[in-house]
């Protein structure tokens, strides 16, 4: 009996393995059946892929490729037949099964090249799973657009990551793969760096701009994906690099470079630096819009403050705020002007001066400091105290704008 218990057990483990083996065969069958139920057929192959006896075969992993590729396929067609489109969910599938599909050709290759008992090597499936990736080369950067648009960047960005790599490849090199051109690829690997950065890849994303800049390929987005990148890394190397290469290149067509570029000399007290770069952007064409303008103005006056020309400094902030009445810190640096300079002539001045021309300034700058507080409390929340010690100064503890300004 307990042989016959053994010879049962046997049995079943044959079976058990028998079925793996057959369940490629009978998905095989079946989808070429009906090529329009791919989904169906990847779900039923599954099991194949990871039970020992079937997973080391290259047989099982060329199916699932075909599979897949038809499931790609399939969707494709119903987007381009659909006025709607593919929905993200249907984006995500498409884009899954073309992964999938070159994961598994590339699973299949090496083990269609494992010697047979006689230490023979007799490739049985490799010219066709070159010519499935040739084939099907294109599909991966639409795959990569479905998966970008779905929001599901870590997946464009594998997907994008075999289209750029797959031309390279040492099996490809005699398929007669027409690989796109460096424009066209830059273009696509530029979209994935920004995947990147939507996946907080940043540190892969700087890597993979100076990639793509190596190809010869050097759009305004590409500089702005690696400064992007940069600032997200916080690599100070980087953000100094995409920023010059950006602005060496595409001048003052996008303020975004020079802009990096005015922060890092003002950081560096390099003021002749800034002063050059924030006129350059100033006279720029087509010309700033009015808030980028106003700052650029209020840099040039701080620059001109750093070098002690107060009137010249006054003057551009005034520009600032005639150019964009609601820059409150334009009004905050006229005020502080004001302020600064009446308490110079407070220093020496007699009554009579203090009268007629000391506290008309401290009111001027008192105004100035109330319209940015106006415009902007959050960022003038320094604003209440200051008018609150200014106008002590003219009023006394008992005053009228003192009391208004004690406890805000």
């Amino acid at each position: 009996m307990k042989k016959i218990c053994l010879l049962g057990l046997c049995v079943a483990a044959g079976l058990t393995m028998s079925a793996q083996t057959s369940l490629v065969k009978e998905v095989e069958h079946q989808f070429k059946s009906n090529t329009s139920d791919a989904q169906n057929a990847l779900t039923k192959i599954q099991p194949a892929l990871t039970n020992p006896e079937s997973a080391d075969k290259a047989e099982t992993w060329v199916t699932a490729a075909k599979i897949g590729i038809a499931g790609y396929d399939n969707l494709f067609t119903a987007g381009q037949l659909s006025p709607q489109g593919l929905d993200n969910n249907q984006k995500n599938t498409a884009g899954k099964d073309i992964t999938d599909a070159y994961q598994y050709l590339f699973k299949a290759l090496p083990l269609d090249s494992v010697p047979d008992a006689k230490g023979k090597i007799k490739p049985k499936y490799s010219k066709e799973i070159v010519k499935m990736m040739r084939d099907n080369y294109q599909s991966l950067k639409q795959a990569g657009i479905f998966l970008y648009e779905a929001q599901n960047y870590p997946a464009a960005v594998e997907v994008w990551e075999i289209y750029s790599t797959l031309p390279k490849q040492p099996f490809m090199a005699k398929s007669g793969l027409a690989a796109d051109p460096d424009t066209i690829a830059g273009q696509i690997m530029s979209y994935q760096a920004l995947a990147m950065i939507l996946d907080n890849q940043n540190e892969r994303a700087i890597k993979k701009v100076h990639e793509i800049e190596s190809m010869g390929y050097k759009s305004s987005d590409l500089y702005r994906y690696g400064l992007a990148a940069a600032q997200n890394a916080k690599d100070t190397t980087a953000i100094l690099d995409f920023a010059q290469k950006g602005y060496d290149n595409y001048g003052t067509e996008d303020l975004g470079f020079i802009g990096q570029l005015i922060n890092i000399n003002l950081a560096k007290n390099d003021y002749a630096s800034c002063e050059q770069l924030v006129k350059a952007a100033l006279s720029a064409q087509p010309a700033p819009d009015a808030p980028t303008m106003a700052q650029l103005y209020d840099i040039l006056g701080t620059i001109q403050e750093q070098s002690e020309d107060m009137d010249g400094a006054y003057a551009n902030f005034k520009k600032a705020v005639e150019t964009n009445p609601d820059f409150a810190k334009g009004y905050f640096d006229m005020g502080r002007i004001l302020y600064n300079k009446a308490l110079k002539l407070d220093e020496e001045a007699d009554e009579a001066t203090r009268q007629s021309t000391v506290n008309p300034q401290f009111r001027e700058a008192a105004s100035l400091f109330e319209k940015a507080y106006d415009l902007d409390q959050e960022t003038m929340s320094q604003v209440p105290g200051i008018l609150y010690r200014l106008y002590y100064r003219l009023e006394g503890e008992e005053g009228t704008n003192t009391k208004l300004w004690e406890n805000r």
